[in-house]
């Protein structure tokens, strides 16, 4: 699905190196600095930040159509009581 094109797409471009990168984790944790999971929570973190911008837009486009909406039945009515034998 899109998480697979996604990784796909960090490995083409250098982000992600799948198994390498997968090693120097598992070698960093025996190690026990804790900055182990570091590359993966920074990219998580990434995708955090985009995904609640989103959600955002999504929440405003949400309400200008609500607003849109609300402004035609306005007119709409006006038009009603100002012509009742339309």
């Amino acid at each position: 699905m899109w998480m697979d094109s996604y990784i796909e797409k960090l490995q083409m471009e250098g982000k992600l190196q799948g198994h390498v990168m997968e090693e120097q984790r598992r070698a960093m944790a025996e190690e026990g600095n804790g900055k182990a999971d570091l590359p993966l929570l920074e990219e998580l973190m990434g995708m955090n930040e985009k995904l609640t911008k989103l959600i955002e837009l999504k929440k405003d486009e949400m309400q200008v159509a609500k607003l849109f909406n609300a402004c035609i039945i306005m007119l709409g009515l006006i038009l009603v009581v100002r012509n009742p034998f339309m």
